[in-house]
């Protein structure tokens, strides 16, 4: 039994490699998800950046 779900692992190979494709894709989501976050944090963070660099120049 899986101990954080109670739901019996499968043992036939099929059952297995369903499992296993299933769990791949998953992470395969989740990594596709943290990247695009990333990506938009670079962003922000580069517009952040023009943003002082502007602020700087008007001040000066």
């Amino acid at each position: 039994m899986n101990p954080r779900t109670s739901t019996p692992i499968p043992t036939e190979p099929e059952a297995l490699r369903a499992l296993v494709l299933s769990l791949l894709q998953t992470q395969q989501e989740k990594e596709a998800e943290w990247a695009e976050r990333a990506r938009y944090i670079a962003q922000q963070e580069l517009a952040i950046a023009l943003r002082d660099e502007t602020i700087a120049r008007l001040e000066s």
